[in-house]
């Protein structure tokens, strides 16, 4: 998304699940984030003595502009899953900043769809990547031979090919 690595929520979960150094993930379920108004997940990690939690409240949500729904209109606003989701979306935000946390080896720097899709554009970066041409790819100039034809004519030990 934007030009960044991203994994659903439910994906993270899984890798972060499957790694061997962690022995077990908790955290509330959406309606229960709801109700209290933030999300919690813990995350034990096997080398570690003590779970690694993280909360995401809806105060939280709110100044980040989250809480509610966003977007230029109303309709769009009410069309945000903040707005349609809101125990899902407090309970994604405390699971990504845990399990980052706890095991970032098993995210590998990979981040949480839910995260990126809320990063206002301006805080984004885009890149375009310019693929150098292969030499067949392109036109020998006039008086000059292709790479392809300098090797089927001249092979030799010694020669100097065109770069």
């Amino acid at each position: 998304i934007r030009g960044r690595p991203t994994i659903w929520g439910d994906g993270a979960l899984a890798l972060v699940r499957s790694n061997p150094l962690c022995e077990w993930i908790k955290e509330l379920r959406p309606d229960e984030a709801e109700k209290v108004g933030y999300g919690e997940c813990s995350v034990k990690r096997r080398d570690y003595g003590e779970p690694v939690v993280r909360r995401f409240t809806k105060e939280m949500a709110a100044q980040a502009g989250l809480w509610g729904g966003k977007g230029g209109t109303a309709e769009k606003a009410a069309e945000s899953t903040w707005a349609k989701y809101p125990g899902r979306m407090l309970q994604m935000r405390a699971r990504a900043w845990a399990m980052r946390a706890a095991i970032p080896e098993a995210l590998k720097g990979i981040q949480i769809r839910e995260e990126i899709e809320t990063i206002p554009l301006a805080e984004t970066v885009e890149t375009e990547v310019i693929m150098p041409q292969r030499a067949s790819d392109q036109r020998p100039s006039e008086g000059t031979q292709s790479l392809r034809e300098k090797i089927i004519q001249e092979p030799g030990a010694d020669d100097e090919l065109p770069v």
